[in-house]
């Protein structure tokens, strides 16, 4: 493809307390793979107004270790100095020097308007944008209701944003691409159907992690600041826990024919650690799964046979 799109990224984190979101690094990567140019624009680093202070939110769970123990005098500028600037200032800032065509916002239930103001605050640039996660994919009818909100991602987005930056680097109607909804010149919102769950054993190993920098590697794991990164080792999950969203992403992908549940193989699982360690330099891993022992014991083994030379201490969840 001799034309291509410029994707801004734009993650609107809070609590300064996620870790890298592997997908964003992920989508990132294959953008670039298929010719695109990227950026990020990630509010990890700012204040809000409604941030929850060390005292509040981390006393409890220092004995839980999900923090490291606090000391008298905070020395939390070390690795996550905030900024008092509005992000939507810098947002608009980045717009303007990277002029992208796309701003693609990634979202949960508590983050979505936190991130629906960064795009109304630069809607003004004439930028289009589309919010993608868990929130635009179980309620796009809500995300859709705000005007600002162009485009919506109804669940997976590898091939879909593919799609539309392809799309939009040939200045061609992107209103069919699949798993998305489009608002129409008239206002009106086209709502394609969704494709089949893409293979994760096809995705790239190494992804673009090195997009957000390396401050944001750190992180408070075990009661000590640690260089970090996430590994994913399943998508989905075989349970169907009330309160969890995983069993609604399975009701919504019945429809392909397909199961949402994927487990990775155990040698990607590896290849992606390894280059963890070998291009950041990693001492710490954070499994990315819904449920990380959901494995035959015939597959754990595997794992424990894989991770016995890498000897770093992780973090997973489960049940």
């Amino acid at each position: 493809m001799t034309k291509n799109s410029k994707v801004l990224l734009v993650y609107p984190n809070e609590r300064s307390m996620s870790t890298i979101p592997p997908a964003i690094a992920l989508l990132s990567q294959l953008l670039k793979n298929n010719g695109h140019q990227t950026d990020i624009f990630d509010t990890t680093f700012y204040e809000f107004d409604d941030d929850i202070s060390i005292e509040d939110g981390d006393k409890g769970s220092e004995y839980s270790l999900q923090v490291r123990p606090i000391a008298d005098v905070d020395d939390d500028n070390l690795h996550f100095e905030k900024s008092k600037i509005d992000p939507a200032v810098d947002l608009r800032k980045k717009i303007i020097e990277f002029k992208p065509d796309l701003l693609a916002v990634s979202c949960s239930e508590t983050t979505f308007m936190r991130g629906l103001r960064l795009i109304s605050k630069t809607k003004d640039l004439g930028v289009k944008n589309i919010f993608g996660g868990v929130f635009p994919t179980f309620a796009p009818h809500l995300v859709m209701n705000f005007d600002d909100v162009d485009m919506a991602c109804v669940g997976e987005g590898e091939n879909a944003l593919v799609d539309l930056a392809n799309l939009l680097a040939e200045n061609k109607d992107y209103s069919n691409v699949t798993n998305l909804w489009v608002r129409k010149k008239d206002g009106t919102i086209k709502k394609n159907s969704i494709t089949k769950p893409v293979d994760i054993n096809k995705l790239p190993t190494v992804t673009d992690i090195g997009i957000f920098g390396e401050k944001r590697f750190y992180r408070p794991m075990g009661g000590k600041i640690r260089r970090l990164l996430p590994v994913e080792t399943h998508r989905g999950c075989p349970y169907t826990c009330s309160f969890c969203n995983s069993p609604s992403q399975n009701r919504l992908y019945d429809q392909t024919g397909e199961k949402f549940f994927r487990k990775k193989n155990m040698k990607l699982i590896k290849d992606e650690i390894e280059s963890h360690i070998k291009m950041w330099k990693v001492e710490y891993i954070y499994f990315w799964a819904d449920t990380f022992l959901a494995w035959s014991p015939k597959e754990f083994d595997e794992f424990c046979e894989m991770y016995k030379d890498i000897k770093l201490p992780f973090w997973c969840q489960t049940r």
